[in-house]
């Protein structure tokens, strides 16, 4: 799904991630972390966002595709905001950085056992 770079994109996102997990534990952590995902595409890049969502074994996974050239990296947070990555980091039992020939993607993958600890 195709979500504009626009303020509203984040709910959205949001709103799409919660309704495709569905019933699954940690619901509200995939829509925590497709939400800060969304929102470094916005506040980073002026590229539309491009999210994938996709289950396997009982595990989340979500995509977030921009056409933007920087680089991610994890940020020391600066009071106001740069907490995004860190979330993703301490939350998601995978995550990574692909890079595209037209931007990037960020991936990360929630499963059942990740609050309970990584397995």
């Amino acid at each position: 799904m195709e979500l504009p770079c626009d303020v509203s994109s984040p709910a959205a996102a949001r709103r799409l991630a919660r309704a495709f997990a569905g019933r699954h534990e940690n619901r509200d952590v995939i829509a925590l972390l497709v939400s800060e995902v969304v929102t470094n595409v916005i506040v980073h890049t002026s590229s539309n966002v491009e999210l994938h969502l996709s289950r396997f074994d009982g595990n989340v996974r979500v995509a977030v595709s921009d056409r933007g050239s920087g680089t991610v990296k994890i940020r020391d947070s600066d009071g106001a905001g740069g907490r995004g990555l860190q979330l993703v980091e301490a939350l998601a039992q995978r995550w990574g950085v692909d890079a595209r020939q037209d931007g990037k993607t960020v991936w990360f993958e929630v499963g059942a056992a990740t609050l309970a600890g990584r397995s």
